[in-house]
This record gives structure tokens, sequence and C-alpha cells, in this order.
């Protein structure tokens, strides 16, 4: 039996990734393949695949009741988001929902729960809720008939640490339509 490449993880070690807290995610599709979307003047025009994907990111505070999803973007070929997780304190509005996380980095919502939403039992890993987000999605895009849709195996994270991070992820997300032409996962631009 041939071996196997070992591939080496990207995680922090021994960090606990279903700790309380804001993660900054990007995750491509396999092959880098423009299937969500175009640039058309400096925006996004989503596609079907790309209004699908919208949809289920919308959708996960709605699968987990401990996760609020913040500033997301799809792209042609991939998507930025921030996730908070360990939220919810069953009672109120968005802000309140938040709880320490809200106060500790002043969150303000873009989405995620509704008034009165309970949280229950143990909060989800940001692993969990990346797997969760890319099963759902592949499954819906390949239920409409492109049945070799995927995601990459592995997807880039980082932890927010404080508001100041929170403010710079949030800028790279709204600036990164802008920026398309430069864009590492822009195949069209040369390395």
């Amino acid at each position: 039996m041939p071996m196997l490449p070992t591939r080496r993880s990207i995680r922090l070690k021994d960090f606990d990734y279903s700790s309380e807290g804001a993660y900054f995610f990007t995750i491509c599709v396999q092959d880098r393949r423009d299937i969500l979307g175009d640039m058309v003047d400096g925006a996004v025009r989503m596609w079907m695949e790309g209004q699908m994907v919208r949809e289920v990111w919308d959708g996960l505070g709605d699968r987990f009741s401990t996760v609020w999803t913040d500033a997301f973007i799809v792209m042609p070929n991939h998507v930025h988001g921030i996730v908070v997780l360990g939220v919810g304190d069953g009672v109120g509005s968005p802000n309140q929902a938040v709880g320490g996380v809200a106060s500790a980095m002043n969150l303000a919502p873009t989405a995620g729960f509704a008034d009165g939403q309970r949280a229950t039992g143990e909060g989800p890993t940001l692993g969990e809720v990346v797997r969760v987000f890319k099963a759902v999605s592949t499954r819906r895009i390949r239920d409409v008939g492109d049945e070799s849709f995927g995601w990459q195996r592995n997807y880039y994270e980082r932890v927010i640490r404080d508001e100041r991070e929170l403010g710079r992820a949030r800028a790279y997300i709204e600036g990164n339509a802008m920026k398309w032409a430069e864009d590492v996962e822009n195949p069209r631009v040369q390395g």
C-alpha cells in the first residue's frame, strides 16, 4: 500500500476550538473553480450556487443555538466569514444573546439569533461548524446538478483575540471583492 503524505495541521496546538470567541475563516472550492459567482464592477454577482452557500451561512444560527454569524462574503471560488462560538443565553436580543463575548469585544450582529432563541447543550467546535457548513452547501449544490462540486479538504482559520482584530477581519471581508484582481485565490492572478 502506498504511503500517503502526512498533512501538517494548521491549527493552534493545544487551543480549544470550542471556546467562546470569534473566529475568522476562509474555505476554498475544490480546485479553486469559479462556480459561486463572478465579479462585476468590483462586486460579486452570485450565481445560484453562491446564493445556496449564502443561505446555508444564514441558517447556521438555526442549526447551532450557540453559534452567531457575523461578516461573510461569497467570492467566485471561496468564502470568508466570521463566526462567534459560545453565544446565546437563551433570552432577549442578539446583543444580549452574545453575552460575555459581546461585552468583551463589542460585537454588533449582522445575522444570527432571533429574539428568544434558546441555547441548549454543549456548543460545537469551529471544526464542527465548518464541517456542517461545507456538507450542507455541498449537498444542496450537488442536488441541483453539479455532482462534482466540493470544497477543499482543509480551511484557513484565525482566532480573533480582540476588538481590533475583529475590526480588521470585518474590513478584510467587506473589501475583499474590490481586491479580486490581486487576490491569491483568483486563478487569473499570476503568482
